[in-house]
Formats: structure tokens, C-alpha cells, sequence
């Protein structure tokens, strides 16, 4: 009964100090919104955790919708920005055939960027909104490498596509400089593949497999999560 009736005074205790300290966070957030004061610039950025929350939880994430961007930036006056985040993919891989020298590795590797501006508004005391317009660049290439022992042949496909796209998210403001972020994107990119295959021992018969002009619609949404500083 004694260490039950302890338990309950220091959980009393805590809440009561949960309170005072919301409260009094609330208050200060009343006065001192992060985009305040008027007039003056501010700085923020953000780092999207949702590739080490993935690799936690051991989840594999639908190619579909992942956000590309692995940091972000944001110098805002008032409720306007001017935004940008970039990200970026590698990988390798290597196959070879025991007692043959036989052998292939295969390496991607993608680039992705975005700038703009956008407008912010307040839900609430701890949420805040944002959307904004984006000038888009991605671009891709994967090489292919097999050797036979015979001869060495690389396949390279490289993409380089750009366009227009649109942004929105929500924040969380944990305190007046500390927030998590989640926002959805969707992007119309054009620009331009191309496949070519090169010979190591035997260059005259190097080629160029296909070029084709590419279009497409690309989204992300709610797969980013950005923990943002405001300076």
C-alpha cells in the first residue's frame, strides 16, 4: 500500500510539472511564434529520418513513394520562403561464378534536387501548414559490368529529367525552435534517357542501345519524416 501511494504522489507529481511546463510553453508560443518577429529573416533545416526509421523497423518501402530528399533548407521571412532540398541514392552490387572468371557489378546512382517558394500558415499553437511551388532535377545512371574473361562489356543507362512540381506539409512544433515535419510532392519531370553499351577489348563495336524522350509523374506522399531546426 506504501509503495503504491508513492507511485501515485510522483506520478501526481509529474503531470502536475507536465502541466505548469505545457502551459507555460503555450504562453512563450503565443508571443514567440518561430516565424515572428515580422520583418526578419530566419533559417531552417531539416533531416529526413524516414531512411533510419525504415532500416529499424526493417521495412521495405514501396519504390513508388519515397521521398528522395535527405535534407532540406528554408530561409523565410514572415510567412514566405525559399526552399530547397536535396538527396541522393547508391548502389552496388557484385555476382561472380566460382572456379569461372566470370564476374558482374552493377552500380546506381541518382541525384535528386529541388528549389522554390512557399507560404506557411499557423493550425493551432503547435501546427503549422506550408505549400509551395518547386523548379525540379533528377538525374540517374546505372552501370552494368560483365566480364566473361573474354572480354569486358559495359552497359550504361543514364536519365536526366527536370520539370515543375508542388509541395505541401504539416509541422509539428515540439517547441518554438524544434519541429517534425511531413510533406507530400508531386512532380511532372521530362528530359531525356539513354542506353549505351561499350566494348573493353574490342571498341569498334561500341553502340548505342536506345534515346528515348521520357515524361512522367512522380509522387511522394507522407513518406518523408523531417525533424526541422529553426534558427
Amino acid at each position: 500500500m506504501k509503495k503504491y501511494l508513492t507511485f501515485c504522489f510522483i506520478v501526481a507529481t509529474f503531470l502536475s510539472a507536465q502541466a505548469q511546463s505545457s502551459s507555460s510553453a503555450d504562453h512563450h508560443r503565443r508571443h514567440h511564434h518561430h516565424w515572428y518577429p515580422q520583418g526578419k529573416w530566419g533559417f531552417e533545416a531539416g533531416l529526413n529520418t524516414a531512411p533510419a526509421l525504415r532500416a529499424l523497423t526493417r521495412k521495405t518501402p514501396d519504390s513508388s513513394n519515397i521521398n528522395p530528399y535527405a535534407i532540406s533548407l528554408r530561409l523565410v521571412k514572415g510567412r514566405w520562403g525559399v526552399h530547397a532540398a536535396a538527396g541522393g541514392k547508391h548502389d552496388y552490387s557484385y555476382n561472380s561464378v566460382a572456379g569461372f572468371a566470370d564476374s558482374k557489378k552493377i552500380t546506381s546512382n541518382e541525384v535528386s534536387f529541388r528549389t522554390g517558394l512557399d507560404y506557411s500558415t499557423k493550425l493551432g499553437r503547435r501546427f503549422t501548414a506550408h505549400v509551395g511551388a518547386d523548379y525540379v532535377l533528377d538525374y540517374f545512371k546505372n552501370q552494368d559490368l560483365t566480364d566473361s574473361g573474354f572480354d569486358v562489356v559495359e552497359v550504361i543507362q543514364q536519365q536526366s529529367l527536370h520539370g515543375a512540381g508542388l509541395t505541401t506539409g504539416i509541422s509539428y512544433w515540439l517547441t518554438p525552435r524544434l519541429a517534425i515535419m511531413t510533406e507530400a510532392n508531386f512532380q511532372w519531370l521530362t528530359g531525356y534517357r539513354d542506353t549505351a553499351r561499350r566494348f573493353k577489348n574490342f571498341p569498334e563495336l561500341n553502340d548505342n542501345l536506345s534515346s528515348a524522350q521520357v515524361s512522367t509523374l512522380r509522387k511522394s506522399v507522407l513518406s518523408g519524416v523531417f525533424v526541422v531546426y529553426h534558427f
